[in-house]
């Protein structure tokens, strides 16, 4: 049996979590995996911390606003380039 958690102290304690409570009453073999979408955010909020993946960001979304919202501009972008 596996149990996806949080890691959150309600859940993790090592004398009175969730998943204590679970393995010594009902599946002493199961094992805890931590929420892989939970790891996933935290690592994007770590991420985002940092001011040139801010400045990134930010530079990706002015183009996409630019090309989204003007069809002349993105057909012009969109062209193959005569060569």
């Amino acid at each position: 049996m596996n149990f996806g958690t949080y890691n959150v102290n309600v859940f993790q304690n090592a004398k009175f979590g969730v998943t204590k409570q679970i393995q010594d009453d009902y599946a002493p073999f199961s094992i805890r995996v931590h929420c892989m979408a939970h790891h996933m955010n935290l690592a994007i909020q770590t991420l985002f911390a940092i001011p040139l993946v801010k400045h990134i960001e930010s530079l990706l979304q002015t183009l996409h606003a630019y090309f989204a919202h003007f069809p002349k501009q993105h057909l012009e972008f969109t062209k193959p380039s005569p060569i």
